[in-house]
């Protein structure tokens, strides 16, 4: 299972979790958590809420056709 998954099934389970508790449960750093949360919310899987150290994720209530959202950063090939 790959860590995109991992995370998915974390925040299934528990619904809601802030940046610090998933850094703590699976030992990861700030910095590589926000590589894949952004992955994760760009597929639209995942939502943030607020900014920096504050945010909290959640699994999105339904899952878009995987596509980017607009204004992530990621280019359209």
């Amino acid at each position: 299972m790959g860590t995109e998954n991992k995370v998915l099934k974390y925040l299934k389970k528990r619904k809601i979790a802030s940046g610090r508790e998933i850094c703590g449960f699976f030992g990861f750093s700030r910095q590589n958590l926000n590589k894949l949360v952004r992955k994760l919310i760009w597929r639209g899987a995942v939502i943030k809420e607020g900014k920096t150290k504050g945010a909290i994720y959640k699994v999105a209530e339904k899952l878009k056709n995987l596509r980017p959202r607009e204004g992530m950063g990621y280019s359209k090939k």
